[in-house]
């Protein structure tokens, strides 16, 4: 005689317990997954914040072109500035500035 758990149906009361502990099991190894990602985060907000592709000083980006072959076949490129971590503290926080060329007092930034 079919059981019915809400929109569960089984034929006996071995399969309801078979299927109510295959679905404890899937919310066990979620939890569990859970947790491993909140280590990551844990982790990952240890480490430094990524470095920018923009002067903190002057606000040089990438510029974009293409790579040329000896054929001329055009490819898509990306020209990074040279940022380099120095420490000098812009708005209270370390800063990734360009350094070609070397950054002295007034020179190698365009004025802001």
């Amino acid at each position: 005689m079919p059981v019915a758990f809400g929109v569960l149906t089984v034929d006996n009361v071995a399969q309801a317990e078979a299927r109510i502990e295959k679905a404890a099991d899937a919310v066990r190894s979620a939890l569990e997954m859970a947790d491993l990602f909140a280590g990551c985060a844990q982790v990952l907000a240890k480490l430094p914040p990524a470095m920018s592709k923009i002067c903190a000083y002057c606000g040089k980006k990438p510029a974009f072109g293409n790579n040329r072959s000896h054929s001329m076949v055009a490819t898509k490129r990306r020209f990074d500035p040279n940022l380099q971590r120095v420490r000098v503290l812009l708005d209270a926080r370390p800063a990734c500035l360009c350094v070609y060329p070397l950054p002295e007092v007034g020179q190698g930034h365009q004025s802001v």
